[in-house]
């Protein structure tokens, strides 16, 4: 069945049957309309992967965010889990959405007063991508620092960072792929030529996504 079977056909049968053509229609459309969406989502994917970055352009409204924050991410982080998908997102995505009054310090980090002592002082706090970056190349940092990755050096690294996502990290490095080729790296480190851009641990580290809405 296709498109000019179905809609040439509607209009000449009897008006009791127009009810089933066009419920045969209805589906049509939707089915070619998922193949051609989940097409493309495939082909931002790959984009993304193999470039590091992927620019979405088009009218506001045509979905483009929600393909982001969820086709292209569901199957770039890999989440199975529908129970742990909005709490694995939360570790491994972020977005931002510019607006006029947002800013460098918004974005990067920038002084910001403090009244936790109890009194006025002033410090420097991480913006959104910068606190992102720091949770999700926590393993590159440590291994930049020459330290090697274990789960007291990740507590060190994530320092300021909700328990969630020193906890996500300490059971990722014991997942059995990363695990296998964070020791290895580890060996090296510790016998003075390792490299902190190992590409074999590289490839086995969990993916993040930060998604910047213009």
């Amino acid at each position: 069945m296709n498109g000019e079977a179905i809609f040439g056909s509607i209009f000449t049968k009897r008006n009791e049957v127009v009810a089933e053509e066009m419920e045969k229609m209805v589906n049509y459309l939707i089915k070619e309309s998922a193949k051609n969406m989940t097409e493309e989502v495939q082909l931002q994917r790959n984009l993304l992967i193999a470039n590091k970055q992927l620019i979405m352009n088009g009218a506001p409204g045509t979905g483009k965010t929600y393909s982001a924050r969820n086709e292209i991410a569901d199957g770039l982080i890999d989440i199975s889990d529908e129970s742990e998908k909005e709490k694995i997102k939360r570790i491994q995505l972020d977005m931002v959405q510019f607006h006029p009054s947002y800013d460098y310090t918004d974005f990067i980090d920038g002084i910001r007063p403090d009244l936790s002592a109890g009194n006025l002082s002033y410090t420097l706090k991480n913006g959104s991508f910068k606190s992102f970056c720091r949770r999700a190349g926590v393993v590159e940092r440590i291994y930049a620092a020459g330290k090697i990755v274990n789960a007291n050096n990740i507590g060190d690294f994530l320092s300021g960072e909700d328990k969630e996502i020193k906890d996500f990290w300490k059971n990722k490095i014991e997942e059995d792929k990363l695990k296998e080729a964070i020791e290895n790296t580890n060996l090296k480190i510790g016998e003075g030529h390792g490299k902190n851009d190992d590409k074999a641990m590289v490839d086995c580290l969990p993916k993040f996504l930060f998604i910047i809405d213009e």
